[in-house]
């Protein structure tokens, strides 16, 4: 049978290491939009391809695109414009925000024919963006609303003057008119959740290219220079397409224990057992 002062003792310390792990965790927010892909392609067929399969084309394929930010530093460094919500983070522009490879996509990855992949937007060429026009729906700036989450590392020393350097992701949504986009919030914040699912003259849209040339993997002539490979297979992949949404979703990312606060934790009980065990 467990002791109650033991319990009492074990969740007040608990307790105690949450509250204070509360402070130092990130706000992780998590945007996915779901749909089906209005034009693309696995131009090497050998990323998303897995099985048989004719061409390279993923039109029509359901699919889905997910990013995780941090909300703490997707703060808007354009104040002012308030209802809107201007932020943008690479250390070439103004107003710069953080340090390089700091930025508040933490993660990006998408979903094509059962195919899970992910998307690398952050490093010395990173730039992210988090824009949202009008969540109040003020006739002063219009009846439509706006939102829009960008990603890219652009490796331009990989090939000069090409733009297709760059690997990137973007979800955005827009309502001409009607019902609020945002789920009641006047007020936006990147830390609120909300849900918007399909509506007239309501569009929801997610566009994603991953490259991966051998020449950017180890030993290859331009290694750390590329996107960041993943495939480990010395091949060139390039996957790039649209997504027509069916739905846009903003939820808060389950908060999981860092290994340091559960061995605090787990150290915490035995001194706290040890001490009952003494006193018995």
């Amino acid at each position: 049978m467990i002791n109650k002062s033991l319990a009492a003792s074990v969740l007040a310390l608990v307790a105690g290491l949450s509250v204070s792990g509360a402070a130092r965790a990130e706000k992780l927010m998590q945007v996915t939009v779901t749909g089906t892909i209005s034009s693309g392609y696995d131009a090497y067929l050998n990323s998303v391809y897995t099985g048989p399969h004719t061409g390279y084309n993923l039109n029509g394929m359901a699919a889905s695109v997910s990013v995780i930010y941090d909300a703490d530093l997707a703060r808007p460094n354009y104040p002012g414009n308030e209802p809107n919500w201007y932020f943008y983070h690479a250390p070439a522009y103004p107003s710069f925000l953080g340090t390089v490879g700091n930025g508040p996509i933490r993660s990006a990855s998408f979903t094509v024919n059962g195919v899970t992949l992910a998307v690398d937007v952050s490093g010395a060429s990173e730039y992210h963006r988090l824009f949202v026009e009008n969540p109040k729906n003020d006739p002063v700036w219009g009846q439509g609303d706006s939102y829009g989450l960008f990603g890219m590392d652009a490796r331009t020393a990989w090939c000069p003057n090409d733009g297709q350097c760059a690997e990137k992701v973007q979800i955005s949504a827009y309502q001409r008119y009607g019902d609020d986009m945002f789920g009641g919030q006047r007020n936006f914040d990147p830390a609120n959740s909300f849900t918007a699912l399909a509506a007239p003259s309501r569009v929801f849209e997610a566009s994603v290219r991953l490259i991966q040339n051998g020449m950017c993997l180890d030993g290859g002539s331009r290694a750390g220079l590329c996107p960041e490979g993943r495939f480990n297979d010395g091949n060139t992949h390039w996957v790039e397409f649209v997504i027509s949404g069916t739905s846009l979703k903003v939820s808060e990312v389950s908060a999981v224990p860092e290994p340091g606060a559960i061995a605090m934790v787990l150290a915490g009980v035995a001194v706290v057992v040890s001490r009952r065990r003494k006193v018995a």
